[in-house]
């Protein structure tokens, strides 16, 4: 949870909130990326033995061991000699350390120097090769005379720290992270933050450290006296992990020990009262902690008794950290104190939601009730509507406005008036050019709409505020942590709403664009909360919510949930509540899992999406749709079965033009789900708006295509319906105005495309005729390469060549890409094989035909090391020399049961044996295996041999990749022989499918073809007619022309011009081309490359257009194809008959339906 800055501006309430939560124990481990820790009890060893740092290497004669430690014994220096211990620790981009770290270490002078303008400096550590890590002492005079002031130094910058090193122990800490294109270090002396220094990542980098001494240039630098407990994290430590590694030190305790774990002390409450203080006056802290043998608040407190109160004056905002030590564990909890400049200024004015004539806003002038009158007025100054109201105590003294009979798609300006009595009132917010909003169009189409989406904001973010101003955005989403709460509070709830909304640069962008919002987990009021923990908090944080937001709806209406919905004309975004209702009662899809979505907003979401008819709809919410891989549970991950049902609805409805969001992670990225909705999914993750980067949840996903690790982002999604084909538009922006990653999506590539035949949720075809490419629509995503000299066999397919493989020579095929759904409920998997040889019964030996696996193609961290949905293989029967088994393994979910607040597991299911007579293999045979969540089927030949129940019914588990002849690590286990025509289904086919597979073995071409729904058959798809107000259930509106400009929606489709606006240029033209001396009549026109698959397009000659039936599509060729913008292109055609050798000649364009 995030300081808030103590920088003001203009006239703000003086008010302080409180804030009281406990760390949780996975965040508070000081183990967790403990990768270095050096207590030199005996040596310069790393305690940390598995996947840490090298030991520290004795430079000189440094003595390890040495007694009077802070905690045991100490490495003691002699600065003389440059005494030292070399750690080799890289840090910067792309090394060890990376560019986010922590370093820990004590110190202590053998005689601090006590004459003044000393030269001399004592390092307690530096980068071995620079000093872009630097701290050491010296005397700056800034303090007590003598050499005992700090400097914490990088390269371009330092400070000082006064009294750094008076007699005794001192501990220093110091963070690295990273900030943009900056590194950011804060240096903390004795548990207290004593300031930060920047420096450009792209020169932040180093070798390794000496601790004890500068720079291995300078030797006349070097610490004299004890330094102790070293301690190196690849993470950043946050400001409570800091108090208990300075209290564990001043309480003499190891960092890390092997001891027996003390019981952890119990916070049983650290609070501050009261709650809001005006100006200059105090809060008190109060404390209770029992089972602890010392207890540390910081900061600028320390050591205090076991129970007790102080009274404190923050000057600035501050979140005081308690830490209750008991031998090795510890406990902690910490208060979050904001202070602002007084307690009556204004928020807002808000624009909230806007409908065709509607307007929502909101305002409060002050904590005192007031009546207060709205007025709205159009381009001639004239008022056209109005609303009086008040600002009522219950409400937190916030008014809300709703406006009606407004005229869409038009552009209002609206001032709030104070009425002082029946004939007096006098302006008090609006009126000025800036404070206006913006009907939405009756009209879909025709229109360009700009939604901007951010989520974890605080006083950081002001920056990113600033830059939306300048995108020219319609719509604001808040998507979630927006603002930071964490408590059931009611009146630090408001005080939150309260301060976030009144950020200078997020006020004035609402003044006039409409804000909306949903929250995520810590405006809900708790870190990871769902429904059922945070039921005591929820209902306040709601109230404080729906005060602070201008929203048409809040759920459902009647104090549950905030869920709600936009219709902007060209985008609905739909804001759905992921907290409220989960984990509180099972799930409409799956009766033995937990809820996220509850009944109610299940099917409110149902309804919405099913009845949107916006060209493209966005599912946001705060949370995540995948595994965030931390020991957190709220991500749809933990609610697989709801998001896949939500998503298979989408697909199996073939709705268009769906979106997803979602935020929380402090890291931005995208994911594509290939074909997962009937077209691709595109995934957009938008996080942090503040400065704090969270890198360790930037984990694997099969479907990552991008990422980004920094802070102060926003995401944009422009919906251009100007175009015949319209596009959304998605950009990655940062504070500064930089697009990082721009998407552009044409509207056709969010069209839902079928199939009736076998293409039908084909998702891998690999027919091994000329290469080894894939051949379904997922195309070069799962081309595969053959290493160890795999290689082709033109001809000795069961149709046309084959893959031939050499299990001697460990030879497969590898698959770089997953090509399942995320969590699949089926598959179908299927190869023909003719092995050379087979496993020697008795023998240990396995050939895999294929086996899924995770090829991390992100380098993240957090891949599965598994990934066998699918596994095929053969290995020796255990009962006959005469039969080979037929093996199956596959890697499932483990659902967790309703309440349990858990994500599902893993399982290994298999092996599944069956054996089958060796004979069947001495030719060609087809191996096929279903799998439905339930069981796992095996096919030989198109006939049944096997059925295998799961132990436990659940889709596949994570993949990434597949194996072809081989198994999933690519080492050994390789089929030997050919094998052909694999093929791969993200559905269970029909046994008379799969009997069609085998063609009584004779196979045919296994179609690869799937088109866009056309239910009238008229050459128009589906998606299309509706966008256009079509009639996608009659075929007659083909030959209609309803902009009267002389084309048929027909041909408008195929021409790629719009049916609703007058084309004032003809599609097409006719001209002539010289070719070898020759002239040819031709015609050059444009075409919808969207339209080839729907419409077969023909030019036609006639030479005697007096003949009826003299068209002719013979005697014509193509010149040239030349794309165009908007995924149009040209054409020419010409005759192939010379001007010279006719009459007269004719062309014409002429389109017609494809039928399958």
């Amino acid at each position: 949870m995030a300081t808030k800055s103590s920088i003001m501006k203009g006239f703000r309430s003086l008010f302080i909130t409180t804030v009281s939560f406990s760390i949780p124990a996975a965040f508070a481990a000081l183990d967790q990326g403990l990768v270095g820790y050096y207590n030199f009890e005996n040596n310069g060893s790393n305690y940390i033995s598995s996947g840490g740092l090298a030991d520290a290497v004795s430079i000189n004669t440094p003595t390890p061991g040495t007694s009077g430690g802070r905690a045991g014994s100490a490495v003691s220096l002699q600065g003389a000699d440059n005494d030292h211990m070399k750690i080799n620790a890289s840090f910067g981009q792309g090394n060890t350390l990376g560019t986010n770290f922590s370093i820990s270490a004590w110190y202590k002078l053998n005689d601090p120097i006590s004459s003044t303008n000393s030269s001399d400096r004592y390092f307690v550590y530096e980068s071995t090769n620079n000093y872009t890590i630097s701290y050491g002492l010296r005397d700056s005079g800034v303090g007590n005379a003598g050499l005992n002031d700090g400097q914490p130094y990088t390269t371009g910058s330092e400070y000082v720290i006064a009294d750094a090193a008076l007699p005794g122990w001192h501990h220093i800490l110091q963070t690295y992270e990273l900030n943009g294109t900056d590194i950011v270090i804060t240096t903390y002396i004795d548990g207290q933050n004593t300031g930060t220094l920047t420096i450009a990542s792209s020169s932040f980098s180093g070798n390794g450290l000496n601790i004890g001494a500068a720079r291995d240039s300078v030797t006349t630098r070097g610490f004299d006296g004890l330094i102790d407990e070293v301690a190196i994290w690849d993470r950043t430590l946050n400001e409570s992990e800091i108090t208990e590694v300075y209290a564990l030190g001043m309480d003499e305790q190891a960092l890390v020990d092997n001891d027996t774990p003390e019981v952890a002390p119990t916070v049983e409450s650290f609070t501050a009262d009261p709650a809001v203080i005006i100006n200059n006056g105090s809060t008190t802290l109060s404390w209770n902690v029992t089972g602890a043998t010392s207890v540390w608040i910081s900061p600028d407190v320390g050591n205090v008794a076991s129970s007790g109160s102080l009274s404190v004056s923050p000057e600035s905002n501050t979140t005081y950290h308690l830490v209750a030590l008991n031998g090795n564990t510890s406990s902690s909890s910490a208060i979050e104190v904001t202070k602002v400049s007084s307690a009556s200024d204004p928020v807002g004015p808000f624009v909230g939601t806007v409908k065709t004539n509607e307007a929502y806003l909101l305002y409060s002038p002050e904590r005192t009730e007031r009546d207060l009158r709205l007025i709205v007025t159009d381009a001639n100054d004239q008022v056209v509507a109005s609303q009086d109201t008040v600002n009522e105590a219950e409400n937190d003294y916030v008014a809300k406005f709703h406006i009606s009979g407004l005229a869409p798609g038009t552009t209002y300006h609206y001032s709030i008036l104070e009425i002082v009595s029946e004939d007096t009132s006098y302006e008090i917010a609006g009126g000025t050019e800036n404070h206006q909003f913006t009907t939405v169009p009756l009209q879909r189409t025709g229109q360009l709409f700009t939604a901007a989406f951010v989520s974890c904001a605080n006083d950081t973010t002001d920056g990113v505020w600033a830059e939306m101003g300048n995108q020219n955005i319609d719509l604001l989403c808040l998507s979630g942590d927006t603002p930071y709460v964490d408590t059931g509070d009611l009146s630090v709830i408001r005080n939150k709403h309260r301060y976030f909304l009144q950020q200078p640069s997020l006020a004035a962008l609402g003044c006039n664009v409409s804000v909306v919002g949903t929250w995520d987990d810590h405006d809900f009021g708790l870190n990871n909360g769902n429904g059922l923990s945070t039921a005591s908090r929820k209902v306040n944080t709601r109230r404080g919510f729906v005060e602070y937001r201008a929203h048409d709806q809040y759920g459902n209406g009647s104090g549950a949930g905030i869920y709600h919905k936009v219709d902007m004309g060209a985008m609905e975004i739909f804001l759905l509540d992921p907290r409220w209702f989960s984990q509180t009662e099972a799930s409409p899809v799956d009766s033995s899992q937990s809820t996220c979505f509850g009944n109610e907003q299940w099917q409110w979401i149902l309804d919405s999406i099913r009845n949107s008819e916006a060209p493209f709809k966005v599912l946001l919410q705060g949370q995540i749709w995948q595994d965030k891989k931390n020991s957190e549970t709220d991500d749809m991950y933990t609610y697989y079965a709801e998001r896949d049902k939500l998503l298979d609805i989408i697909r199996d409805e073939k709705i268009p033009g769906v979106v997803l969001f979602g935020g929380d992670i402090h890291v931005a990225r995208y994911l594509m789900h290939p074909q997962r909705v009937g077209y691709d999914l595109h995934d957009f993750i938008m996080s942090p708006g503040h400065k704090s980067v969270i890198s360790s949840l930037n984990v694997y996903h099969p479907s990552l295509e991008w990422s980004r690790e920094r802070a102060n982002q926003f995401l944009t999604l422009t919906a251009d319906t100007t175009k015949n084909i319209p596009e959304l538009t998605a950009r990655y922006l940062d504070k500064d105005g930089v697009t990082n990653l721009e998407i552009v999506v044409p509207y056709t590539d969010l069209s839902p495309k079928d199939s009736n035949s076998l293409s039908k949720g084909l998702r891998a075809l690999w027919t091994f005729d000329d290469n080894y490419e894939n051949s379904s629509v997922l195309g070069d995503r799962l081309h595969g390469a053959a290493p160890n000299g795999a290689k082709i066999s033109a001809t000795g397919g069961v149709r046309g060549g084959a893959l031939e493989l050499s299990n001697a020579s460990q030879q497969y095929v590898d698959i770089p890409r997953s090509f399942l759904d995320d969590n699949a409920s089926a598959y179908t998997a299927s190869a023909w094989i003719k092995p050379a040889t087979l496993p020697a019964h008795g023998s240990s030996e396995r050939q895999f035909i294929m086996e899924s696996c995770v090829n991390n193609h992100t380098g993240l961290p957090n891949a599965s090391t598994s990934g066998y949905a699918i596994s095929v293989g053969l290995r020796a029967s255990a009962n006959s020399s005469d039969k080979v088994n037929l093996q199956l393994h596959t890697e499932t979910l483990v659902p967790k049961a309703v309440g349990s607040q858990q994500a599902p597991g893993t399982l290994a299911q298999g092996g599944f044996d069956t054996d089958i007579d060796r004979t069947l293999f001495s030719d060609w045979s087809l191996v096929t295996v279903t799998f439905d969540s339930t069981e796992l089927k095996l096919y030989l030949n198109g006939t049944v041999v096997a059925t295998h129940a799961l132990s436990t019914a659940a889709p596949i588990a994570e993949t990434g990749g597949l194996v072809i002849g081989g198994h999933r690590n690519k080492t050994g286990r390789n089929f030997d022989g050919l094998i052909d025509e694999i093929a791969i289904w993200n559905r269970v086919l029909t046994e008379q499918e799969i009997n069609s597979l085998y063609g009584n073995g004779a196979p045919t071409e296994i179609p690869t073809h799937i088109s866009y729904q056309d239910f009238d058959s008229d050459g128009m798809p589906d998606w299309w007619e509706d966008l256009f107000s079509l009639n996608k259930n009659s075929a007659l509106d083909a030959e209609s022309d309803y902009d009267e400009d002389g084309l048929t929606a027909q041909q408008e489709f195929g021409f790629g011009t719009l049916p609703y606006k007058k084309d004032t240029q003809s599609p097409y033209r006719r001209s002539s081309v010289s070719m070898a001396d020759q002239v040819y009549q031709s015609i050059t026109f444009q075409r919808n490359t969207a339209a080839l698959d729907q419409l077969e397009l023909k030019v036609q000659r006639s030479m005697d257009l007096g003949i009826l039936d003299s068209w002719t599509s013979f005697g014509t060729e193509i010149v040239s194809i030349t794309p165009k913008a908007d995924g149009l292109e040209e054409v020419t055609v010409r005759s192939t008959n010379p001007i010279s050798a006719q009459q007269e000649e004719f062309l014409r364009i002429l389109f017609s339906p494809i039928t399958e």
